[in-house]
């Protein structure tokens, strides 16, 4: 069988041809964001087209532990090419996709982008990225803010009733949902920590819940020889995040506020 030479080359280049406009119409955006992973390092693509700045916190009707930031985009970029737009951060400098990202809502030109449960008195470094099906780009400016600490409105207890019972203080500074709080209570006087006592989560001078008494504790002695009382107690969700949380130890046989035993302060977030 005669095969023509000529007609088996354009068979060729049509068939190479499709091939190639199939590569260029269709993307995967893991394999675009994977790609600008690996040259992020070498050669991260930066533009000029894109700009991030810091707008405002709490002090602005925000929630605690949110800062929010304008992402703007030049009007030289097509937004029908944007696959994804948002922002980057980090507590080191330079961030990029493999940390935590915050995408736009919607994309436009003018984009506010509110970054939540983060955590008080922290710098972060932010920086906004672009993905189209050319890649991953990001601003070339980058932007350091801190998050404003707020003031605890809690009045000073000792975190003991009348020297029997100490209540050790958390062993984290910041919990989330679901955490475990291991409350801790020592009694240097061998005392029965009974039903007498309650414990109650707190917000500055709030009562959140009630969580248990003292005979839902488990006792042991330390290596000490001081009797200890512990109870796990799981953080809850939907609590609004904030740094003014304390465990307390409240007498439920006598209501004198001086025998109630409160923790330092610490953080839930979401």
């Amino acid at each position: 069988m005669k095969i023509n030479l000529k007609n088996l080359i354009v068979l060729i280049v049509l068939l190479l041809g499709l091939s190639s406009c199939s590569e260029i119409d269709v993307y995967d955006e893991s394999v675009i964001v994977n790609n600008a992973l690996n040259n992020d390092e070498d050669e991260p693509l930066i533009t000029q087209d894109i700009t991030v700045s810091y707008v405002t916190s709490i002090d602005n009707g925000l929630d605690n532990n949110t800062l929010r930031l304008l992402v703007n985009l030049s009007p030289n970029i097509d937004l029908e090419a944007i696959i994804d737009l948002g922002l980057v951060y980090s507590e080191e400098q330079n961030p990029n996709l493999s940390d935590t990202k915050v995408s736009a809502t919607s994309i436009q030109e003018s984009n506010t982008i509110d970054v939540e449960q983060l955590i008080e008195g922290q710098t972060y470094y932010f920086r906004a990225y672009m993905i189209t099906n050319q890649g991953v780009f990001y601003s070339s400016d980058e932007v350091a803010a801190t998050v404003p600490e707020t003031d605890c409105t809690i009045i000073p207890e000792d975190n003991h009733i009348n020297e029997w019972y100490y209540l050790i203080e958390p062993e984290q500074n910041v919990y989330n949902a679901s955490d475990i709080y291991q409350i801790t209570v020592l009694s240097p006087a061998n005392f029965n920590f009974s039903n007498q006592y309650e414990i109650y989560l707190y917000v500055n001078e709030d009562e959140i819940e009630y969580i248990c008494n003292g005979l839902d504790f488990e006792s042991f002695y330390n290596n000490e020889g001081i009797l200890t009382y512990t109870y796990n107690y799981g953080i809850p969700e939907n609590l609004t995040p904030s740094s003014c949380y304390t465990m307390r130890i409240i007498p439920a046989a006598w209501s004198n506020e001086d025998d109630t035993a409160v923790s330092n302060s610490f953080m839930i977030l979401q």
